[in-house]
């Protein structure tokens, strides 16, 4: 069932980007902007509302990014002005909050040295995050989709972004699907984990140890284990009751992680073959990463 923005999909769409400082809010409107919206950044709450009158006629799809730290932000102003533009039949309203772990926005301030925008009376940059996160609680409950970029590489949220708006007319729900290593922890952005540790590994064979699961010789490998075939049949059977349940309730994004001990070979292999069966099987818009792959290259 789509929600009452994606049936708006023939009038203008207007995506409101927000979420908390550090999360990708600057990479997600260029995204949008290689898309061909109209990205504009930094604009007051009462500018907004003109803004789309005056561009109406056009047509052009709209991209807004919608920060803490504009002057007169207030996060009930911003529900109401959500609520506002969804009554609306001229235009589709899809609003999008990127989310993130604390430590993760911590870490990335630290390296980039940027002030953390609610930091400007000189507390420390932890304090500002829960300031940020408290003030945008409202906001983060009243959009329609929600990205937590914690695990996520710049080119992994533009991908993420190009999935969900670059093919107009796709369902709502968009899946993820990536590798992961348990010595490296749990991705944060899971939401389903599938533990593959009890198929045979390759990396106690010589010739496959140095290569991944992308590499047909490790493939094969993993195919031939006599649980593969139940394992993943079962995993796709469930799955595609989840996807519906997912999809009926609204979702935006469903992340399918899958771990092994290193994040090489077996997570990679079923990401691939998990990756493969959706875009064959149903018509979810399905992007793919692996973790400890990409850390690597």
């Amino acid at each position: 069932m789509t929600s009452p923005e994606q049936d708006k999909e023939s009038y203008r769409k207007v995506v409101i980007l927000t979420g908390m400082s550090g999360a990708g809010i600057t990479t997600g409107m260029r995204a949008l902007e290689d898309l061909g919206f109209e990205a504009v950044s930094g604009l007051r709450l009462d500018l907004i509302e003109p803004l789309i009158e005056n561009g109406a006629a056009d047509g052009k799809p709209l991209a807004i990014s919608l920060e803490a730290r504009v002057p007169g932000f207030s996060a009930d102003r911003v529900v109401d002005l959500m609520k506002r533009l969804r009554e609306r039949r001229d235009i589709g309203l899809h609003a999008v909050f990127l989310d993130c772990q604390d430590p993760v926005l911590m870490r990335r301030y630290t390296e980039s040295r940027r002030r953390h925008p609610m930091t400007a009376d000189g507390v420390p940059v932890a304090e500002g995050i829960v300031r940020e996160r408290d003030l945008l609680e409202p906001v983060r409950e009243a959009v329609s989709r929600t990205i937590n970029t914690s695990t996520m590489s710049c080119h992994d949220l533009r991908g993420s972004l190009h999935g969900i708006y670059g093919h107009p007319g796709v369902p709502g729900l968009h899946v993820h699907v990536m590798s992961f290593s348990y010595r490296q922890g749990l991705p944060g952005s899971a939401d389903i984990v599938r533990d593959v540790r009890s198929l045979r590994n390759p990396f106690w064979d010589p010739e496959l140890k140095k290569l991944t699961g992308q590499d047909s010789r490790v493939a094969d490998y993993v195919k031939e284990d006599a649980l593969y075939p139940p394992l993943f049949g079962n995993m796709t059977s469930i799955l595609t009751l989840e996807l519906e349940r997912f999809d009926r309730d609204g979702r935006g994004d469903l992340t399918v992680a899958f771990g092994c001990t290193g994040g090489q070979h077996r997570s990679v292999f079923l990401a691939e073959e998990l990756a493969r069966w959706l875009r064959q099987n149903t018509q979810y818009p399905v992007s793919l990463r692996h973790r400890e792959l990409d850390r690597a290259n």
